[in-house]
């Protein structure tokens, strides 16, 4: 990473009557490491989009703990008439000293949830969204009664995928009427 930066680009445009569901595993970042994400997406007003992330804190095992340069994540959702439905940026970088000064306290790892449905809210799923784990979490509606949010700092990536899959579990449960499915390891 001497002359530049992982990137990751992703771009979903969920149509009319469309489900889409994407939670990839933790981006778990290398010592040195600058990793910039991209996420831009078009979601039709009777599309279902729910997207999610975990940031860990670095290769722990390895004493990489917070020794990555940066993490940059940027999500955009629009309307396909272009009308901004979220955007969110998070900016991460240790070596500043930017995630223990007020940004993070002692928490060094972190989850989002989007559920973008009109009308969607986390009303009657309080209860689910309290995890029993080292966190802690908040949750609110998008403007414009787009969908809703969900963000976690957790002490270690764990934690903040366990309180993002409790979000999400509720959510699809809501949703479609059934948990997520069980996880596949290769």
């Amino acid at each position: 990473m001497r002359d530049g930066a992982g990137e990751l680009h992703v771009a979903f445009e969920v149509a009319e009557g469309a489900y889409l569901e994407y939670l990839p595993d933790p981006l778990i970042p290398y010592a040195g490491a600058r990793v910039v994400a991209e996420a831009t997406h078009v979601v039709h007003e009777d599309g279902v989009l729910v997207v999610g992330e975990v940031v860990a804190p670095g290769r722990a095992a390895r004493g990489e703990r917070l020794r990555y340069e940066s993490v940059e994540s940027n999500l955009e959702v629009r309307r396909p008439d272009g009308r901004l439905l979220v955007r969110d940026r998070l900016e991460l970088r240790p070596e500043e000293g930017r995630l223990h000064f007020g940004l993070m306290g002692s928490y060094e790892a972190l989850g989002t949830l989007f559920v973008i449905k009109k009308g969607f809210n986390w009303r009657g799923l309080e209860a689910e969204l309290d995890t029993e784990c080292d966190a802690h979490a908040g949750w609110s509606e998008l403007p414009s009664g787009a969908g809703a949010w969900f963000k976690v700092l957790a002490r270690d990536s764990g934690s903040a995928s366990t309180a993002v899959r409790a979000a999400w579990s509720a959510a699809r449960r809501r949703l479609l009427g059934a948990g997520p499915p069980r996880a596949r390891r290769y």
